[in-house]
């Protein structure tokens, strides 16, 4: 172990190096000792299993899962440039936003793919590596769509609102069935956040930010950004049937646009 960087309910995280190659990895580590760990183990459990499936290049990488008599923990990737959110304070250029948006779509493609809703996309959540590529971390509440993966772990009642406030798509606001298209709601709004710096709901208080998920209209992108509204507007549908309709269809459409902005047009 090298040092303490967090910790949160019952689970604390390390940094460590790896005895075999000295690769710097994060422990995550769950205090598995108490009575009232069981839902917390199986949610534990089931970030591993849904995470240790999958191997693309914008998902965090998953070393290694183990327990002792009072401890459960997973060795996972270490990302020493931190989170998305020091970026957007920073600003970014249309053309960082719409990489870190084709790169999380990719992974958003790679999970939905196996049955896996993330169901908590934020810029805390969208990890940087040295090299200006990002990935998809924190599957502690994410879903598997299938049932059989589900019957061993504890279940998110129905009506229960999982996620965080200012990215919650509006079925989630509502407790009605999420489904990947609510991951494409909240990279919508996070889209919104790259390009503007801001937020695109606010509110004094829970209840109504949950309602302008609800009701309030997407906001308008500044000028010079006005090309992208589409997209945002698209994303942030209410209605999830009038969002795109998979993570792939998001990106052929990214690739029309580009496309058709590098046609040179003729001069008559």
């Amino acid at each position: 172990l090298t040092r303490k960087i967090g910790s949160g309910g019952m689970t604390e995280v390390f940094l460590a190096v790896r005895e075999s190659d000295l690769l710097p990895v994060v422990l995550k580590v769950l205090d598995a000792s108490g009575k009232a760990t069981s839902e917390h183990l199986s949610r534990f459990i089931q970030e591993y299993a849904l995470l240790s499936r999958i191997e693309h290049p914008n998902v965090i990488r998953i070393y290694d899962q183990g327990f002792t008599d009072d401890h459960a923990y997973i060795a996972m990737e270490y990302f020493e440039r931190g989170d998305l959110r020091a970026e957007i304070k920073a600003g970014m250029t249309a053309q960082r936003v719409l990489e870190i948006v084709r790169q999380v779509a990719l992974a958003l493609e790679a999970i939905h793919g196996r049955g896996i809703i993330h169901r908590d996309l934020k810029p805390e959540n969208i990890m940087r590596r040295p090299d200006g590529t990002v990935a998809l971390a924190d599957f502690g509440i994410a879903k598997s769509m299938m049932q059989q993966e589900n019957l061993a772990f504890t279940q998110t009642r129905h009506g229960d609102v999982v996620g965080t406030p200012y990215y919650l798509s509006p079925e989630q606001a509502s407790g009605q069935a999420i489904t990947t298209v609510s991951d494409l709601y909240s990279l919508g709004v996070m889209m919104f956040e790259m390009l503007t710096g801001e937020r695109p709901f606010r509110a004094e208080s829970l209840d109504l930010l949950l309602a302008r998920h609800l009701s309030a209209p997407t906001p308008s992108l500044p000028a010079e950004h006005a090309a992208l509204q589409p997209v945002v507007d698209k994303l942030m549908a209410k209605i999830p049937e009038e969002r795109y309709a998979t993570a792939r269809a998001l990106l052929d459409d990214l690739d029309e646009r580009a496309h058709a902005r590098t046609v040179v047009q003729p001069q008559r």
